[in-house]
């Protein structure tokens, strides 16, 4: 599973589902292994993983290779819909008045997560590309963290950078766990609020976790583990209902539409 050290609620989520997999599939020697995003993805190009929870993003990349099959969509607590689930947001420091639309982003230093994130890096390109014909060579310097919003934030909050590109809600909560104040930053090109997505965003939404297999996986696996998670149900989770939602909002659903996906892949993988 991946682990988002800017998630802990998604992170727990995961950890429950795969336990609910090792004893529904007891004839199983299932090993369970909670990764960051670079080395999960990493795991699964080598074959040392045969199922995993991982952005939509990049199973679909896999898909396309040929060695992937999709089992089942989470739907976040913060959206209604699994196929309306992430993007990135723009973020720049609040007193900063010389960036305040997108293009005005042009050549400014930026912080992300990691040029592999799907919703923190790919999909924010695609919204460059509305304001750039070369939208791989909009921003000046680039700063990739790691892992990390936080991170991020703090090369903004030191004025290292001019912009921060968050996966989206990670601003949200980052502000209910109390390390940033609502004083201190602003949403740039910020969309139209969407009925059923509770996070602020920058760019369009797409699928957010969803899970995977390899294709060699006997077929009768895959259909157990996806009654297995459609059949699943979260407790609450004190301390983050303020910021998106408690647990009990988190439910894995059908098979999600990976189109919008795939027009960002045809472009930037």
């Amino acid at each position: 599973i991946i682990d988002d050290p800017d998630n802990p609620q998604q992170t727990e989520v995961l950890k429950e589902s795969a336990e609910a997999l090792q004893k529904a599939l007891p004839d199983l020697q299932i090993e369970l292994s909670a990764l960051g995003e670079l080395k999960l993805q990493k795991a699964v190009l080598d074959r040392r993983i045969d199922m995993y929870m991982l952005s939509a993003g990049f199973h679909a990349y896999v898909a396309d290779l040929g060695g992937a099959d999709l089992i089942a969509a989470l739907k976040p607590a913060y959206a209604a819909q699994p196929n309306a689930a992430a993007g990135a947001v723009f973020l720049v420091r609040a007193d900063d008045r010389e960036h305040s639309s997108l293009f005005s982003l042009r050549s400014a230093r930026v912080a992300a997560a990691s040029p592999e994130s799907f919703n923190g890096w790919a999909a924010a390109l695609l919204e460059v590309a509305n304001v750039t014909t070369y939208p791989e060579v909009f921003f000046g310097k680039t700063i990739f963290t790691g892992e990390s919003a936080l991170a991020a934030i703090e090369l903004l909050r030191s004025e290292r950078v001019e912009t921060a590109i968050l996966e989206t809600c990670r601003y949200e909560m980052l502000l209910a766990s109390g390390q940033i104040r609502p004083d201190e930053f602003r949403v740039v090109s910020e969309k139209p609020q969407t009925s059923g997505f509770r996070c602020l965003r920058s760019t369009q939404l797409y699928p957010g976790i969803v899970a995977g297999t390899r294709t060699t996986v006997d077929g009768r696996i895959k259909e157990r583990a996806a009654e297995v998670l459609y059949g699943l149900k979260f407790p609450s989770a004190p301390g983050f209902e303020a910021a998106y939602g408690s647990a009990s909002g988190w439910k894995w659903t059908l098979s999600t539409d990976l189109r919008s996906v795939r027009r960002v892949l045809k472009r930037f993988s």
